[in-house]
C-alpha cells in the first residue's frame, strides 16, 4: 500500500507542472508507467496521486491515448454545467451547514 506522504508529494509536483504552464493544456502530459519510473512508485501510488486530478478536471483520461490537462476555461465550464441546474437548490444546502 502506498504512504500517504508520498501520494501527496507525487500529487503536489504535478499539480505544479499543470500550474506553472509546464504541461500545456489540451496536450498529453502524463504517462502512468513513466511516472511511475521518474518517482520511482508503483503504478497504483501513481493512480492514487492522480485520482484528485481526475475529479478535480485538472487532467483528463483519455482511453488508448493517455493524460491531458484540461484548459481552465474547460473546467470552469463543467462546473457551471454541474452546479446550474441545481442552483436553486444552493442556499439550502448552504443552510445546513
Amino acid at each position: 500500500m502506498p504512504r500517504p506522504n508520498q501520494v501527496q508529494k507525487i500529487r503536489e509536483q504535478l499539480i505544479k507542472q499543470i500550474t506553472s504552464g509546464q504541461c500545456q493544456d489540451g496536450v498529453k502530459c502524463f504517462s502512468r508507467a513513466n511516472l511511475a519510473a521518474r518517482f520511482r512508485v508503483s503504478l497504483p501510488t501513481i493512480t492514487n496521486a492522480m485520482a484528485p486530478l481526475l475529479t478535480q478536471r485538472l487532467i483528463q483520461f483519455v482511453p488508448g491515448k493517455g493524460y491531458f490537462v484540461v484548459p481552465p476555461a474547460e473546467r470552469q465550464l463543467l462546473r457551471v454545467a454541474v452546479i446550474g441546474p441545481y442552483s436553486d437548490h444552493l442556499d439550502n444546502l448552504k443552510s445546513l451547514h
